[in-house]
Order: C-alpha cells, then sequence, then structure tokens
C-alpha cells in the first residue's frame, strides 16, 4: 500500500470517468460521470442505515459478509490495482480499525508509516498483495466503525467499478456496464 498525491491523481480520475461530488451530508464520495448502461447495486442488510444510490438494486447480505464478498469481487474482477480514497480524513478510518487490527502484523508495519498521511484524503494505492489486508480493512471498518466519515471508497484502475464501504452495513457499487454487474452478482451469490 502506498499513498499518492490526490491532486496528481485527480487527473487520472477524471480520464477515468470519475468525479467526486458531495451529497447532502457533506461527506464526499467518487461517481462515474457518464453511467448510460451502468448498473448501480446496494449490498447489505435490509434493515441498515444506508441509503442505495438511486435507482439501485438491492442485494440483502449480511454485514459480516461484506468483506468476504469484497474479496470475491476483486479475485473475480481478476483487479490488478486499486485507489482507496476515505469519506473523512485517514485518521477517521485508522481510529475505527485501531483495535481490530492490533495483532495484524502487516497493518501495524503500514499503520507505522503512516503517520504523516492521517490527516489528509490522500489516495492509498493497493496491488494484489496488498489486497489480502485490504479485506481485513473492510471487516474491520464493518465490524468497529459506526460514522459516515469512517468510510471508504474503492476505485478499480482497470474497469469501470466503484465500490463504497460504507460504515452504516452497505457497499454501494457503480458499475459501469451490464457485463461487470453480471460478473460482480456472481461473486454475491457464492
Amino acid at each position: 500500500m502506498e499513498f499518492v498525491n490526490k491532486n496528481e491523481v485527480d487527473a487520472l480520475l477524471g480520464e477515468m470517468g470519475y468525479e467526486e461530488i458531495l451529497d447532502d451530508s457533506d461527506h464526499p464520495h467518487i461517481a462515474m460521470k457518464h453511467m448510460d448502461g451502468g448498473v448501480y447495486l446496494h449490498l447489505g442488510s435490509v434493515e441498515g442505515d444506508c441509503e442505495p444510490l438511486d435507482g439501485a438494486k438491492n442485494v440483502p447480505i449480511e454485514q459480516d459478509g461484506l468483506a468476504g464478498f469484497v474479496d470475491r469481487m476483486i479475485h473475480r474482477l481478476n483487479l490488478s490495482d486499486l485507489l482507496l480514497l476515505p469519506t473523512g480524513k485517514w485518521r477517521n478510518v485508522f481510529d475505527a480499525v485501531a483495535f481490530s487490527l492490533a495483532t495484524n502484523e502487516s497493518w501495524q508495519e503500514f499503520d507505522a508509516s503512516a503517520t504523516v498521511e492521517l490527516n489528509t484524503r490522500d489516495p492509498l494505492l493497493c496491488g494484489p498483495a496488498d489486497f489480502p489486508l485490504l479485506v481485513d480493512l473492510v471487516g474491520a471498518l464493518m465490524s468497529d466503525a459506526d460514522q459516515p466519515n469512517q468510510g471508504l471508497t474503492m476505485m478499480a484502475t482497470s474497469v469501470p467499478v466503484i465500490a463504497e464501504v460504507n460504515p452504516q452495513g452497505a457497499v454501494r457499487l457503480s458499475i459501469g456496464n451490464q457485463a461487470l454487474a453480471d460478473e460482480i452478482m456472481e461473486a454475491v451469490a457464492v
């Protein structure tokens, strides 16, 4: 995992058709500029507090199964790199998962090197070697986070997929086309 300067990544995100927008609660999230033929999925518990994106298909899944879904989705789509962006500052995310990941050696090594980034929203670049730690991070967020500013957005760099991990018990997906959505639904069904 490696932090990259947000200003440097903004141009790349624009080229990929991603844009950052503020919702009604003043929490920024990433959306696709042009979603013609795109699909929205809302994976989460029926009784969860997270509102689905407009037009999203609701897919019931228990909160403790969301980290496993993220793992299956990454492998199903054969993703090479992901950019992670916190909803608030990184400090909110790190504080939320501190207890759950206290014994995770990989996280502790990363946590020690990330102290200068905690008050930023600089994106975090994750490669395939980082994906197991990413899945642990998502699991810890689902277990311990309770504030909207402790969320995390994952953006694929190779395909048009955005996954917003909402600590209120959901993963909201924006998918560029139906073929990718079908692949993702297969990851849900497992």
